[in-house]
């Protein structure tokens, strides 16, 4: 029930930004944004909210969250017949819905606190390796003003 629920705030969150965008700047078709919203939501939700964010952070995902959105827009505007300034379209709509990702992902990252623990744990283990370095005489080189305790044998 958890992923139905974020991913209905996500497609409507998406369908109202490229709606804003798309269909109101642009004049885009209504059923070409939702098409697009649609299937960028359910993409993105699958490889960036369940997929890249529990291994990485929201950083990374937030980052491939713009790409993917930028290919996929900019692919389906240009099959649905759109060319006019296309890339430019699918930068600044990439870009807004970019910034919703990433207040969503803390969102998803709350809603689903999936390995976590573990994977802090786990930093937290590296940070906190002590080496520690031995040393013996041969490390300082004799120099020649000093004494050197084996001379002295002869």
């Amino acid at each position: 029930m958890n992923h139905a629920k974020a991913f209905i705030l996500k497609f409507i969150a998406t369908f109202v930004v490229l709606y804003i965008i798309l269909g109101v700047v642009y004049n885009m078709a209504l059923r070409d944004v939702f098409f697009i919203s649609l299937v960028l939501g359910v993409v993105a939700y699958i490889l960036g909210d369940l997929f890249i964010l529990p291994r990485t952070n929201n950083t990374m995902a937030t980052i491939s969250d713009f790409v993917l959105s930028l290919i996929v827009i900019w692919v389906l505007g240009k099959a649905l017949g759109y060319d006019r300034n296309l890339l430019l379209i699918s930068f600044i709509s990439s870009l807004v819905v970019t910034v919703f990702e990433f207040f969503f992902h803390i969102y998803v990252a709350k809603l689903f606190d999936t390995g976590r623990e573990r994977r802090d744990e786990i930093n937290t283990n590296q940070r906190n390796l002590k080496y520690q370095t031995e040393t013996s005489e041969e490390i300082y080189p004799v120099s020649p003003n000093q004494d050197n305790d084996t001379d002295k044998d002869r």
